[in-house]
């Protein structure tokens, strides 16, 4: 069951998905290579399957050999595949503490403290 705990002493469920505490963040430029990367590699599939070379494509990108998948899907899988830039932001319900992924694919966290409201 993924959880993450919070410094206020909080247990944050992860288990719905999508999971109203979590997002992603993504900078501008990262943003821009993001679409770059998956255009040329819809663009790829795309031609191959023009080419009748889906097969060949998919055996490829899968490493393994042709499967029963649908084109959205093969699509769908690209564009998640592409993203090598998105940092995952975990939200705590109970004291509104952000925690910011340090690197995609680390589990190490910077947290951020709200300021408290003016009053």
């Amino acid at each position: 069951m993924p959880k993450f705990g919070c410094r206020c002493g909080h247990t944050i469920s992860l288990v719905a998905a999508p999971s109203p505490h979590e997002a992603s963040l993504i900078s501008a430029p990262d943003f821009d290579e993001l679409c770059n990367r998956r255009t040329a590699a819809v663009d790829a599939f795309l031609a191959a399957v023009r080419n009748g070379k889906r097969d060949d494509w998919v055996t490829d990108f899968y490493g393994r050999p042709p499967f029963d998948i649908s084109d959205g899907s093969v699509i769908d899988d690209i564009i998640t595949r592409e993203d090598v830039f998105s940092l995952q932001i975990t939200n705590c319900p109970e004291c509104g503490r952000l925690y910011r992924q340090r690197k995609q694919g680390v589990n190490e966290w910077d947290c951020f403290v709200p300021e408290p409201a003016p009053e």
